[in-house]
């Protein structure tokens, strides 16, 4: 399909410059890297991972994986996407947490059919978008840009600048998509909601 998958790795932070990125976090034993590395596989002619601390991953990577750098780095996930849609080859872009161990080809297909005459699809899981498993296209590169420069980072924002899709997960249920894709090891609770108002 003609689509970049891009991590959003993320790296250091200013509070603890010697951590490392949650994508050498682990999920059943397998690196969070590996195993959504291996999903874009399946779907992505491109494939990228995006860090603002890129050093621990010149020895993981396998050299069909493109390592770039945040263009804003500190300006959090924000500044990753914006450095993915700037640098992808292709007209699509999916971007994920580098947290997110259940992600699916699946679920990605579904939004990407859904995203013509918008610039992003977006789930919403509980009500809230969840902009960090999303297909974007190249056109929102312009928009994060100018956000980016006036020093607004927030992901919220940036979705009111731009004309997005919002799938509810229900609709990725009823079309025989399991909601877990959108599970985050850093938010463990919120698909745990989901899941409890369907039964």
């Amino acid at each position: 399909m003609n689509i970049t998958g891009a991590i959003l790795a993320g790296g250091s932070s200013d509070n603890a410059p010697s951590s490392r990125s949650g994508a050498f976090g682990t999920y059943n034993g397998e690196m969070l890297l590996d195993r959504q590395l291996a999903v874009l596989n399946e779907l992505c002619e491109e494939r990228i991972v995006v860090t603002d601390a890129p050093k621990p991953f010149l020895d993981v990577l396998d050299s069909k994986v493109r390592l770039i750098t945040d263009y804003a780095s500190g300006s959090g996930a924000l500044g990753g996407l914006h450095a993915a849609l700037h640098l992808s080859t292709h007209p699509l872009v999916w971007a994920l947490a580098c947290d997110m161990p259940l992600v699916t080809k699946d679920a990605a297909v579904f939004m990407a059919e859904r995203i013509s005459g918008y610039d992003a699809v977006v789930p919403v899981l509980n009500n809230r978008l969840q902009p960090w498993c999303s297909i974007y296209t190249k056109r929102c590169a312009k928009v994060a840009s100018e956000l980016l420069h006036n020093g607004m980072a927030s992901p919220l924002v940036f979705l009111s600048f731009i004309h997005y899709k919002p799938i509810h997960v229900s609709e990725f249920v009823s079309h025989g998509i399991d909601p877990s894709f959108l599970y985050r090891m850093s938010h463990p609770h919120d698909l745990l909601k989901t899941k409890q108002s369907q039964s």
